[in-house]
This record gives C-alpha cells, sequence and structure tokens, in this order.
C-alpha cells in the first residue's frame, strides 16, 4: 500500500513548526492509536515509524485540543530534515510506502517527474 501527499507552500516554513505534510487522504487507513493529545506530554499508546534512508523517527499524530486528529505527523523536525536532504519544494509529492502497520518509507517524486 502506498500513499501520496502533494506539497504546496504552506507545508513548508521558516521554523521548524510549520514543516509538515498532509495525511489527510489516508489518515482513516492509519492504526487509530498512533493518534496521541494536543501535546507532547500525551503522545498516543503507539508510533509511527517514519523512514528515509538513514533518516528514522517514531511519531504520532496530534489532536486538536478538542480531540480532532490533526492530519500531519508530530514530529516536524524530521520532516524538515527530509524536506531539506530531499530538497523538497512546492509541486513534489512525498510518497509513502507502508512497510508494516507501524511503519512507511519515504521518498519524494519531483515536481514533473514519472520515477520516485
Amino acid at each position: 500500500m502506498a500513499y501520496e501527499s502533494v506539497l504546496t507552500p504552506g507545508n513548508f516554513g521558516k521554523s521548524v513548526a510549520n514543516n509538515h505534510f498532509y495525511i489527510t487522504s489516508f489518515i482513516h487507513e492509519l492504526p487509530k492509536d498512533i493518534v496521541g493529545g494536543s501535546t507532547k506530554a500525551n503522545l498516543a499508546p503507539r508510533m509511527m515509524l517514519l523512514q528515509y534512508g538513514s533518516l528514522k523517527t517514531k511519531t504520532d499524530v496530534p489532536c486538536t485540543k478538542d480531540g480532532r486528529p490533526r492530519t500531519f505527523f508530530r514530529d516536524r523536525a524530521f520532516v524538515a530534515e527530509f524536506f531539506r536532504v530531499t530538497r523538497a519544494e512546492p509541486g513534489d509529492v512525498v510518497l509513502l510506502e507502508r512497510v508494516s502497520e507501524y511503519h512507511l518509507r519515504l521518498s519524494l517524486r519531483k515536481h514533473g517527474s514519472a520515477a520516485a
């Protein structure tokens, strides 16, 4: 199973806090127990492993203060590093390959490129 997230200018930021990619289109297919609270003090019961080569993190999906899941992963520092290493830009596509229930392998398809 593979998922895609098209990057827009809003996915990038001058601070780490702004770096993210949306999981809106497939969040319903992810395990429910990777959704945590609204703060880092309330992490989810289980973590999702995100991997790009040797770059790895275990992260969850935060909630809003009223309990609705957000549409991105909590670890934005990892996403910022992924963007830096891959030279991601608006229009590029983050590809997420489901290796196992709690493991997603990331790659990047550059805008206008057919290959990942």
